[in-house]
């Protein structure tokens, strides 16, 4: 099973994304974690860079790589949680950067060798929220200038899941839960791991029928 996590900078996704690893391990299953941009290169040169296309091209060039070894994670059936995905490029550097769409689809199918989650949970909070949070982690003084754009982030996710919208690109995936990271860590954990355990136990019993 392939889990995705999305949501902007200071949402509680990776918190979650953890804990669900953690909980997850504890019921017997093996699991590989990993986060985008999969090299930490990567990620250190983008936070210097402000053209959000060269952007694009750098977090696919990394998802590729990534994306072979989730493919091979999965055949050796371990369950794969991801924070973040090419969801993401289509928020930030799509709807908030306003890098086109068609262009960051056909890198994404590049990239992703047409590999879709199972499962995608985007973690919404208010703006404030999210700032407030990371205000105590020490990253507030970068958020507090580039406001403007998480409120673009955020608008972006949800066009994402909005069927009426022309940015809608879901078609594909049935799973994509939108969630209130405004709960406690304990509440949204347990929402988040019942949600997986019961996807866990259909397809266990999917095989069993067709052992049968």
């Amino acid at each position: 099973m392939f889990i995705v996590f999305e949501g902007i900078d200071g949402s509680g996704k990776t918190t979650q994304a953890k804990l669900l690893k953690q909980n997850l391990e504890k019921e017997g299953y093996k699991v590989k974690f990993y986060s985008e941009p999969h090299f930490l290169g990567i990620k250190k040169l983008t936070s210097l860079i402000k053209n959000e296309l060269v952007k694009t091209i750098l977090f696919t060039l990394s998802r590729y790589f990534l994306v072979q070894k989730i493919l091979k994670d999965l055949n050796k059936n371990y369950i794969v949680i991801l924070d973040r995905y090419f969801y993401s490029t289509l928020a930030y550097q799509g709807y908030a950067g306003g890098v086109d769409i068609k262009l960051i689809e056909k890198l994404n199918k590049w990239s992703t060798k047409g590999l879709q989650p199972d499962v995608v949970f985007l973690i919404d909070v208010p703006i404030e929220i999210a700032i407030s949070r990371l205000l105590k982690k020490g990253e507030g003084y970068q958020v507090l200038e580039k406001r403007k754009y998480l409120e673009k982030v955020k608008r972006g996710y949800l066009k994402l899941v909005n069927r009426n919208s022309n940015f809608y690109l879901l078609n594909e995936i049935k799973d994509f839960y939108v969630l209130d990271g405004t709960k406690n860590i304990e509440e949204l954990q347990k929402i988040i791991m019942n949600t997986i355990k019961e996807k866990l136990n259909t397809r266990k019993l999917i095989v069993l029928e067709n052992v049968l």
